[in-house]
């Protein structure tokens, strides 16, 4: 029994020692990890990668690369950066005791065999000398977008895709490799099906209908499209049948959203009006001074929120109610989830010699107004048949339609929700709108009227193709028709101010516009 007891006792100890080791080894290595600095450029023309990601393998450790392709980031010895960009092969770099790395990429040549669509047809990356950046379809289908030019953020060097106003079916400003002119916002040339279309009618085409996109980048596009390539170009290829049979392919995405970036203010109403007036203070715009009784009632209102309320009649009048709110009004009314979704059936198939493709789509999308409806609708549907009686004649159809619908309200100024005072109110003891901006900005949104544009489109493409020794020689032409309807209705409203419980005034006006 004692010899065992011994054992036992000797393998604790083994084992108690072992872990102390093993501790204390990799507390070593830890001390050992040291910053990391390099730079990742193209291996072809030594240009600097913006973007590009070092990883440290085995773990979610990394960052990337800035404007000057140069990175920073802790390592130890036995670490293995893994180095990773759009269009490069990824390299993995042992760190070892190297305190500065330098990784050039080369590009990804199994790339170069995509099929993209160009000026005159479809060609190989790799015969290109232009540069070209082709998207399949199916990465619009993965994101959770409403929009084409949403689905195409981030998704190719060099295409700079903003909302500047983030409204519920605006309107994308698209440039290529920045702005080129200083009388000219270098806007590239969009083709749909080798039509023209402005950025504005993205909003008629439902992602899931897209096939590929092609983007064109330098000014060599000229030589194919004149001037207005001069900026490059976007190839949008919608979608065909293919295969023999009957597809139906159903698919649907919901989304919520809200504000990623809203301003942090001060909503302490004690700090705040003793910041503005002394900031006003001897200057020409001296005219915030406010009363001990005042500052005493928002110290009241800074030190306990709740041992007065913010709306009581004035002492100075006691027909008029007073205020001092502590709310931050910018989120107040902007930070609301929104909904959105989108919804796609499709039909397509090939029977003999005839190829087809039905699709409709329903997208809708909320804004993150708190108040007042502030929604984008779209019904989108498209057919495509192509017929080819003979080997060397083929003829097409391609009708799309869309149906739009933004609501809006009439009092619509994001200056305004984002400069009220936090001292202000909404609502009044009585349930009437408050005699201050807070107040005016709810009843304006909410009673003050309503914006509604409607938008219908149509468009047909007729086509023809004649080709002859194995398509080597290709004859092609198409008509195109198209009729947009816009119907915009507005209207103004009046609106109810509380200034006193027994003072209920009516402001604004009463009128309607259609065009």
């Amino acid at each position: 029994m004692d010899h065992f007891y011994n054992r036992m006792l000797t393998a604790t100890r083994m084992i108690t020692t072992g872990l102390v080791l093993l501790v204390m080894l990799s507390s070593q290595v830890k001390a050992q990890s040291t910053t990391v600095q390099g730079t990742i450029t193209d291996a072809a023309d030594g240009s600097p990668i913006v973007g590009a990601n070092i990883l440290i393998k085995s773990t979610t450790n990394g960052t990337i690369t800035d404007v000057d392709g140069k990175f920073t980031v802790e390592a130890g010895a036995n670490d293995v950066l893994v180095v990773s960009f759009i269009g490069y092969l990824t390299e993995e770099i042992p760190v070892g005791s190297r305190s500065m790395i330098n990784v050039p990429l080369k590009v990804n040549t199994t790339s170069l065999a995509e099929v993209v669509v160009v000026g005159f047809g479809e060609q190989k990356k790799a015969n290109l000398s232009g540069a070209v950046d082709a998207i399949d379809g199916k990465v619009l289908e993965a994101r959770p977008i409403q929009n084409v030019a949403q689905g195409l953020q981030g998704t190719v060097p060099n295409l700079n895709i903003d909302f500047l106003s983030g409204e519920p079916g605006g309107t994308p400003n698209i440039n290529i490799r920045g702005v080129n002119s200083i009388s000219s916002n270098g806007q590239p040339l969009i083709l749909v099906d080798n039509v023209p279309m402005d950025a504005k009618d993205l909003n008629f085409i439902a992602p899931a209908d897209i096939k590929s996109i092609s983007v064109l980048k330098d000014a060599s596009s000229a030589a194919i499209y004149g001037a207005r390539a001069a900026y490059g170009v976007i190839l949008i290829t919608t979608k065909s049948g293919t295969q023999d049979g009957v597809q139906i392919n159903y698919s649907n995405n919901f989304s919520w959203s809200k504000p990623t970036v809203l301003p942090n203010k001060i909503t302490d109403p004690y700090i705040y009006m003793r910041l503005l007036e002394t900031s006003t203070d001897n200057t020409p715009w001296d005219y915030v001074n406010y009363t001990a009784e005042q500052y005493q009632w928002a110290k009241e209102r800074s030190d306990d929120p709740n041992s007065s309320p913010p709306v009581r009649l004035n002492p100075s009048d006691n027909t008029q109610w007073a205020y001092m709110g502590n709310r931050d009004w910018t989120k107040y009314y902007l930070d609301h989830p929104s909904m959105s979704q989108r919804q796609n059936l499709a039909l397509s198939g090939k029977a003999g010699t005839t190829t087809y493709y039905l699709s409709g789509s329903y997208d809708s999308q909320n804004g993150v107004l708190k108040l007042a409806q502030d929604k984008f609708d779209r019904y989108s549907f498209r057919g495509k048949i192509n017929f080819k009686p003979y080997k060397w004649l083929s003829i097409g159809n391609n009708t799309s339609a869309a149906f739009t619908d933004r609501v809006k309200p009439y009092y619509m100024s994001i200056e305004n929700l984002y400069n009220i005072f936090p001292t202000s109110w909404d609502k009044n003891p009585d349930g009437t709108w408050a005699n201050n901006d807070a107040g005016r900005v709810g009843a304006q949104l909410s009673n003050g009227g309503q914006n509604n544009t409607k938008i219908n489109m149509l468009q047909s493409t007729f086509s023809g193709e004649l080709s002859f020794f194995d398509r080597m020689l290709r004859i092609n032409s198409d008509f195109t028709i198209r009729r947009d309807n816009t119907d915009s209705t507005s209207y103004q409203r009046k609106y109810d101010i509380g200034y006193g419980p027994e003072d209920i005034r009516t402001e604004g006006t009463n009128t309607a516009y259609r065009s």
